[in-house]
């Protein structure tokens, strides 16, 4: 998710050179960050359901939801990369706020730790408006506990990251004209 965004978020600065030479549509530089980046998750994931199967001796129905989650995360990361690549060009500096904010998500997202047991259940709610904290319970869920993945939460997630794919396309593509000429500069 981290470097994905990040490298979504230059993309189109990194694409000036080719810009400036062709009319190319803009969303294929975050695009191909975001499949070359899918390739590798995907590869991970395989490992990760190997070692699993050989070491643990856990094979479980749940996993048929994996593809589910997988797509939830990757509307997610999709979106997200593709809107930070509309908006960095004209503001450059964004890149480091962009940075430091999904760092801010992973320590609050409970990648070292389960959410359940280091945070009360008043406060479980507030931990939950992170959508890695509920991805990341949602892989937990199928993997380590063998058990379905709040499907409500999912769909919120999926939803709310088609909705701002939609906004990120559409930004992308009111400027899609001015890109090679902020770049230049």
């Amino acid at each position: 998710l981290a470097k994905s965004i990040q490298d979504a978020s230059t993309s189109i600065y990194h694409g000036r050179l080719l810009m400036m030479q062709v009319d190319i549509p803009k969303v294929l530089f975050p695009l191909e960050i975001f499949l070359r980046d899918s390739f590798k998750h995907f590869f991970v994931m395989a490992l990760l359901l190997i070692f699993l199967v050989v070491y643990q001796n856990s094979l479980s129905l749940t996993w048929i939801s994996l593809p589910l989650i997988m797509i939830t995360y990757g509307t997610l990361i999709l979106a997200s990369g593709i809107l930070a690549a509309s908006i960095v060009p004209f503001m450059p500096d964004l890149h480091f706020i962009i940075t430091t904010a999904i760092q801010l998500l992973f320590f609050g997202s409970a990648i070292f730790y389960k959410v359940e047991d280091a945070i009360l259940p008043e406060h479980l709610n507030l931990v939950y408006l992170n959508p890695v904290a509920g991805i990341l319970k949602a892989y937990r869920d199928v993997l380590i506990d063998s058990t379905w993945p709040d499907w409500i939460y999912l769909l919120k997630i999926f939803f709310l990251s088609l909705l701002m794919l939609g906004v990120a396309i559409r930004i992308l593509f009111k400027f899609d004209h001015l890109y090679p000429r902020v770049c230049r500069q």
